[in-house]
């Protein structure tokens, strides 16, 4: 083995240690930091023009896409399950706990005997006030119970329009770095641009139930779980919400 050989020999494997010490800290130094996804390093030996070496190293990422695909469909069914949640538990909050004495039923029940109290006594004037008190009550809470309600409405609502602002921003943002990995398939390592993908889709999730499917050229396509196409290459529609409908 001639000196240029041996030069060649050593300067490919210690570039290659290089780049494997680099993905290593890389690895350690985004442990907790969410979207990142581990890589490590995969090389070939090569014989070129008598020289023995490593070829280029190439940067991977252990990714299981099945378990990502579930996890895309568990983010759906549980952000819809928490925001459903959370609307029951303002309506629970807003109606009463049962018996208490500022809850529908309690207040509708104290009217209601009442009203029969007045009956066994029309000329109780006692009994008489205490339905004008009990009616006027009745009549307050269920006035509140209408405006409370009209607010959840409202905050539904400005939460669905925020949502379907979101959903088209994360699709045009899907557009730009789903054309730089395409662009970068055949140049450079896309491993940054992955996980930065990836958390777009993951965000995506949250607001709708969507399946992906990854071209051979790097590109993604989205459905959703219905099977109508979101995105391909571009947004395929965009969402509009009107309040007033």
């Amino acid at each position: 083995m001639g000196l240029n050989t041996a030069l060649g020999t050593s300067i490919s494997g210690l570039n290659s240690a290089q780049i494997g010490i680099g993905v290593v800290s890389q690895n350690v130094a985004n442990a907790g930091t969410p979207g990142y996804v581990r890589r490590n390093v995969s090389s070939v030996d090569s014989i070129s023009g008598g020289t023995v070496g490593v070829s280029n190293p190439n940067v991977q990422r252990l990714l299981d896409r099945i378990v990502q695909h579930q996890l895309l469909q568990e983010s759906s069914g549980a952000s819809y399950t928490s925001t459903r949640a959370q609307v029951f538990a303002n309506l629970d909050q807003l109606y009463g706990a049962p018996g208490s004495k500022t809850a529908l039923d309690s207040m509708y029940s104290t009217f209601t005997n009442s009203l029969q109290a007045l009956q066994n006594d029309p000329s109780s004037y006692t009994n008489r006030t205490a339905v004008l008190d009990a009616a006027s009550q009745l009549a307050n809470r269920l006035r509140g119970l209408s405006d409370g309600v009209q607010q959840q409405r409202s905050q539904a609502e400005a939460g669905i329009g925020a949502g379907v602002t979101r959903v088209n921003e994360l699709l045009d943002q899907l557009t730009n770095v789903n054309a730089r990995i395409v662009n970068a398939q055949q140049t450079s390592g896309t491993a940054d641009l992955r996980d930065q993908r990836d958390r777009i889709v993951s965000e995506l999730s949250q607001y709708v139930e969507i399946r992906t499917d990854e071209r051979p050229n790097g590109a993604l396509s989205i459905t959703t779980a219905s099977g109508t196409q979101l995105f391909d290459g571009r947004p395929t529609v965009k969402f509009e919400f009107d309040a007033r409908a």
